[in-house]
């Protein structure tokens, strides 16, 4: 059982240590091993620095190329010309494009408060009519009652009412 346990302790971890190079870990899990395999460990290890040189030379050149200034691409700054004079062409014909829209929508603004005016000026006109009709009316009703109380009162005859009805309607409606 604690030969289980001891093997358990010597592999090595599943999730690896990505901030560190491969090599490296590999070093560390074989120095934990039995001394059996230590020849063949030596021989690993000795081959694994190798390429680690190796790589780190290659690292340390990709990092000069990383680090030097840009060669000059003319054909690159071609393009960007273009594309920049674009953008400008687009910022430049958003604006005029907005600045149209806000003065289509002042002028639409301004019609539609001067339909407004109209329409208000017609409905106040409707509605004094309106108001004139209905007060002629009623003026016109207590003429007729009155009327029709007095003819009754001084007992007139038929064609004297409908002669003095006739005219408090014209009176009243103007015919």
């Amino acid at each position: 059982m604690e030969e289980a346990i001891g093997d358990r302790k010597a592999t090595p971890p599943l999730v690896s240590d990505t901030t560190k190079p491969m090599k490296l870990e590999e070093l560390k899990d074989f120095e934990g091993k039995s001394d059996s395999k230590e020849s063949l460990d030596k021989e690993s290890v000795d081959t694994s620095t190798n390429r680690d040189n190796e790589e780190n030379s290659s690292q340390d050149y990709d990092l000069s190329v990383l680090c030097s200034p840009p060669s000059p691409r003319p054909l690159l700054a071609k393009s960007y010309k273009k594309r920049r004079k674009r953008e400008i062409d687009y910022a430049d014909l958003t604006k005029k494009v907005k600045k149209e829209l806000r003065e289509s929508s002042r002028a639409l603004e301004a019609k539609i408060e001067d339909l407004y005016k109209k329409k208000l000026v017609v409905l106040e006109h409707d509605l004094r009519i309106k108001r004139e009709n209905e007060y002629k009316h009623k003026v016109h009703e207590n003429i007729t009652k009155t009327t029709m109380q007095i003819a009754q009162l001084y007992n007139w005859p038929e064609e004297k009412v409908k002669k003095a009805l006739e005219e408090n309607f014209n009176k009243v409606y103007g015919g």
